[in-house]
């Protein structure tokens, strides 16, 4: 087993088996696949703060005995929870959907309608 180690170290470096360049590799991007199921999310995550809303007014109601007050205030709480998740996962995608517009070399022309007018009129 020792002769093995020693065949090791004394390999060539150069062998195509050898990374070629010391330069780092870049990191690769995060695909497509990634973002759609990262958004995808979303649902699941409004649904858990309703539910984390109505569980928490629930439990303050049967401890206070103010029923139904405190569900509806945290019921309201947890729905403005999952809407801040929607909204922040809607800026985050227009954000990624920009910068793969400028990497792609900007938005595309719209067509101009002036070239086909609608039937029945003249330029």
């Amino acid at each position: 087993m020792h002769a093995f180690f020693l065949e090791t170290d004394s390999m060539d470096r150069s062998s195509p088996q050898a990374p070629k360049s010391t330069t780092p590799a870049k990191q690769a991007k995060p695909g497509r696949a990634y973002a759609i199921l990262k958004f995808s999310s979303v649902g699941i995550e409004m649904a858990v703060a309703i539910t984390i809303g109505l569980g928490v007014g629930y439990w303050l109601d049967l401890q206070f005995g103010t029923s139904p007050a405190l569900l509806l205030v945290f019921l309201g709480f947890g729905i403005a929870a999952g809407f801040l998740g929607v909204f922040r996962a809607a800026r985050e995608a227009e954000a990624m959907m920009q910068a793969e517009q400028a990497e792609a070399g900007g938005p595309a022309q719209p067509v101009s309608d002036e070239t086909d007018p609608p039937a029945g009129e003249s330029k």
